[in-house]
């Protein structure tokens, strides 16, 4: 397995990783990339896991490698338009800039994350209102607390209850099938400050056997989820 990325898209993609396995539990603090009809990148906070699709090509390559985030964080190359260069061994995984190398020794594994991939379309948003509402109904809540999303009539509703208030966002998109979720609170702030670094206009909103799916351009978000 080789490939190489730029130094500004490496940036992204570890801040990004960084945003959805967030601080509280460190031993989700990696990502993993894998070959799965293409290259493939892989993060989770233990709940919620995200699937990016890459268009970089590479030849086809068997087995997952991890990465601990916070050693790739320290990789970064302050020239945006110089290149990260991958190369993987048997067991071995190297990253190279100009001027650095990180080996990382034994980083192969056999088995690929466990990732749902198919969604029943439910309904399409504008990623910032769907972001700025999650933000919102998510702001007064604490760890062990839940997020409300479900769908009534023609609106998707967004709702958080904490310190005595009930926060309520009204997205006026008709879903085409009913759902009614309930969702981590950690798991939502670590989803709300990964949209905040997306430039895409829309995300689509699905349901699958036990997980709410969320598609953005080449990402998948899979998060769990309890009936409400």
């Amino acid at each position: 397995m080789d490939f190489k990325i730029s130094a500004s898209d490496y940036a992204k993609l570890i801040d990004l990783f960084g945003r959805v396995s967030g601080t509280l539990e460190p031993s989700y603090r990696y990502f993993q990339i894998y070959y799965k009809r293409g290259l493939k990148f892989f993060a989770s906070d233990g709940c919620m896991k995200l699937e990016f699709s890459s268009g970089v090509a590479t030849s086809p390559f068997n087995g997952v490698y991890t990465v601990p985030i916070d050693y790739a964080r320290a990789l970064k190359s302050s020239d945006p338009t110089s290149l990260i260069c991958f190369s993987a061994g048997e067991e071995d995984l190297e990253l190279r800039t100009a001027s650095e190398t990180l080996t990382l020794q034994k980083a192969r594994s056999s088995t690929l994350p466990a990732m749902e991939r198919k969604f029943e379309f439910f309904s399409r948003f504008p990623l910032k209102e769907f972001s700025s509402s999650l933000n919102f109904v998510s702001s007064a809540s604490v760890e062990g607390e839940t997020v409300e999303i479900f769908s009534k009539k023609n609106e998707t509703v967004l709702a958080a209850s904490a310190n005595r208030m009930v926060l309520v966002s009204v997205l006026e998109y008709e879903p085409k099938t009913e759902f009614r979720y309930s969702l981590q609170y950690v798991t939502v702030r670590h989803l709300v400050k990964a949209l905040e670094l997306l430039t895409s206009e829309e995300l689509y909103a699905g349901t699958g056997i036990s997980e709410l799916g969320l598609k953005i351009g080449p990402l998948l978000f899979s998060i769990c989820t309890d009936e409400a």
